[in-house]
């Protein structure tokens, strides 16, 4: 899962350097039409926010399986107890 995750966070990182290099763009005087970079850009701006939520949903699995065994050793102690 680390190198998933690993993957995940280059990934991630390109789009937002795309996304950076989009936002200095866009004020440019470009052959291309202003509306397509404006469109681009926003477009690039979601794709951006929704792979760094799928990159921090990558975590959950983690965060589950620790979830239980810490609830294993909260639970353990007082069933020995009784």
């Amino acid at each position: 899962m680390s190198r998933v995750r690993k993957r995940a966070a280059q990934v991630v990182a390109g789009m937002a350097a795309l996304y950076m290099v989009l936002f200095a763009i866009k004020g440019i005087e470009l052959q291309v039409p202003e509306y397509t970079i404006y469109y681009v850009y926003t477009v690039q701006e979601i794709l951006t926010i929704s792979s760094f939520i799928i990159y921090l949903a990558l975590f959950a699995p983690d965060i589950f399986a620790i979830g239980r065994s810490l609830h294993a050793l909260r639970v353990s102690p007082q069933a020995a107890g009784r």
